[in-house]
Formats: structure tokens, sequence, C-alpha cells
């Protein structure tokens, strides 16, 4: 018996790599250009081509040409980093099955002078900082153990006595051993207050997948790549778009404002309960257009408070509820908010936002909570 539940084990994780490997097969579309020196026109070798938060990466050659091949359609920024030059982001729409051509001019960067206000840190506080940094850019879920930084030294520390502030000249190398990924990292922004315990981070990064020691390691990251999307704010968005919120798991409610405290458990539990499927469909199709084909768009002032009834909350949320939420209590669903600033959000069919997901959108509650740790990239493909 336990043979043969062994051998299905297998059967089915093959059949999940075939999946995906046709997926990935099913498009053919190449994205090609050169790289070049800003001052002297020679070509740049070596220099780093990807498309942001997806698999899709490579290096140019001698002749600073690169060709990215098999990339999916959809919206992408496209970024070139080089070493001792400044980074360059391109937006790029990949549709039908036409190649494409992005050249990039790079210029040198250009030595900026230290706010003198700010300190660098002891190595006693440098070891208190990137425990701060860890927590707070990876993240706390159950994921986080199985989720390392790899060169924790190339990471700069300053503040100034109220911010804490992180930059690396290098890519922040990150191993996923839980979802089987290697993330390289190229930090923009790390901002966070003492004070309030708020902050900002906005990255760049690309994907690469972990080679699996058996074909038993290859389905716990098939599978725990599944469970990371689920109830997550792309499988949402994609619940949106194939009109199968409710089906999904989700449950949709309208706030003029995200709660700085939360109700009676039990009751809002009756709440999430009682509400029907039409009333959800209704409170999203009242929000949302078809833009094209592929396209949708959410068009609110309103907050969405939008809780996903397929699985509770983790263990290690209830610190960060009871700081945000001044409660502990965790639920047998996810209760997550989202606001859109510009008061419209665009996204396609796949659940990936079309334009600079940093300041589109903002997130509160669980989907808050979730970090680098549980990040997949926007080429994943759900396995149902």
């Amino acid at each position: 018996m336990k043979q043969l539940r062994r051998l299905s084990l297998l059967s089915l994780a093959f059949s999940l790599l075939v999946t995906t490997e046709i997926t990935s097969q099913t498009n053919h579309i190449e994205i090609v250009g050169s790289v070049f020196d800003g001052e002297t026109g020679q070509p740049i070798e070596n220099a780093v081509v990807f498309l942001s938060f997806t698999t899709f990466h490579v290096k140019t050659n001698s002749k600073g040409e690169f060709k990215l091949s098999g990339v999916i359609p959809g919206t992408y920024a496209i970024i070139c980093i080089s070493d001792n030059y400044q980074k360059v982001i391109q937006g790029i729409v990949v549709t039908g099955s036409i190649n494409l051509r992005a050249n990039f001019v790079l210029k040198k960067q250009q030595n900026v002078a230290k706010n003198k206000i700010m300190q660098l840190t002891s190595f006693i506080e440098r070891d208190k900082f990137i425990e701060k940094f860890k927590r707070e850019f990876l993240g706390e879920s159950l994921r986080t153990f199985k989720c390392d930084i790899v060169n924790p030294d190339d990471i700069e520390f300053t503040h100034n006595g109220v911010q804490l502030f992180a930059k690396s000249e290098k890519p922040i190398i990150v191993l996923n051993k839980s979802l089987g990924y290697k993330l390289n990292v190229y930090l923009n922004e790390f901002e966070w207050e003492w004070f309030t315990d708020y902050g900002s981070i906005s990255f760049d990064t690309f994907f690469e997948n972990l080679d699996s020691s058996d074909s038993t390691e290859t389905l716990r990251y098939l599978a725990n790549r599944n469970e990371a999307y689920k109830g997550s704010f792309r499988h949402f968005l994609r619940a949106c778009a194939s009109r199968k919120v409710s089906s999904e798991g989700f449950t949709v409610f309208k706030a003029n404002y995200v709660p700085t405290e939360l109700g009676e458990y039990e009751d809002f539990k009756d709440q999430v309960e009682s509400q029907r499927p039409w009333q959800t469909a209704s409170a999203i199709e009242s929000i949302m257009k078809k833009n094209n084909e592929n396209e949708f768009l959410f068009e609110t002032n309103a907050c969405l408070e939008v809780v996903y009834t397929e699985n509770r909350e983790e263990p290690n949320y209830a610190w960060y509820k009871e700081r945000i939420f001044g409660a502990n209590e965790l639920y047998d669903f996810q209760d997550s908010w989202v606001k859109f600033p510009a008061g419209r959000y665009i996204f396609n069919n796949r659940g990936i936002g079309m334009e600079n997901d940093t300041y589109q959108k903002q997130l509160f509650g669980y989907w808050a909570w979730k970090r680098v740790s549980d990040l997949l990239p926007h080429n994943y493909e759900p396995n149902n």
C-alpha cells in the first residue's frame, strides 16, 4: 500500500512537471536587444537583463546582446543592471507571437555624498538591524523558516535616530527552500520608523528555480507554491477576472476605511457566513469593468475587505495582528483589505497588475503580513 501511494505521488509530480513544461512552451515570444555604454558607445558584457518579478532573465554576451526566450504575454518592467552603471527600467507589452526588441544605453553611476545626519551602524547595532530587516523583508510566515538571505554582509544600514535605512550595491540573494526559488533582489528602498514600527519597502527581482534532490522534493515545491498562491492577492484578482470570486473561496465587503481595531470575532464570522455569492459578485461588478479581452479595471475610492474562507490565519500572524489591530485572536479565515490610491487599478486575466504595483495598491491585514518568503513569480501558473 505504501509503495502504491509513493508511485501515485511520483506520477502526480511527473504530470505536474509535464503540465508546467507544456505551459512554458505554448508561447515562443522572444525579446532581443543590446546594451551599450552611454559615453563610449561600446557594448557592455555580462549586464543582467530581466523581466521584474518573473523567472525570465539573461546576461549579455561579449557584443552586449541578449535574448529572452519563451516569454508569455503580459505587461512587464524590463530592467537592465550592470556594475558601476545606473539601473534602467523600461515598460514592455508582450502580445500575440511577435518578437520584440529592447535596447539599453547605460550611464555611469555618480558618487552621491552621504547625508551628514546619517550614522553608520556599530557591530552591535548591525546584528539588531539585520534581524529587523529579515523580519520585515522576508516576513514571519511558516515559510520564512526555510527562507534565508545568503549575503547579509552586502547590506548597508544607516539611521538618523528615528528611521532605519538599508541599501545594497549588490543583489540580495534569497534562498527560499520552501517554494524552491532563488531570488535576486535589487533593493530600491527600505525605510523603517522605530516609533510607529511602520515603513516602506520597494525592490525589483527575478527568480531562479532551485534544483530538487529528487521527485519528492519537486512535488513538495509544487505543492507549497500552490498553497502560497491560494488566498493571495493575485488569486483574488484572477478570481475576479474569471467571475469566480465566491467559488474560489472569497467573500468581499466594501468599506470606507481600514479599521484600527477589530470588532467581535463571532459577529464578523456570522457576517462572513451569511454573505451570499450574489452579494459578493455584486460588490465586484459594481467597481470592475473589462478594458479588453484580457484586461480589467477596478474603479473605486473605497476599501475592499476581502476574506478568504478556505484557510485559517497562521499562528505567527498573531503578533502582527495585535500590533496593527490591538487583538491577537486568530480567525478561521484570512481577513485582508486593499485600497487603490489613484482610485483605479488595471490587471489582466492572470491576476497581474498592469502598472507599477508598488504605488498602485495598498494592502492591509493578512495580505500585508505576507512578505518575500511567500512571493511567487508573475509567470507562475497554479495547478488545479
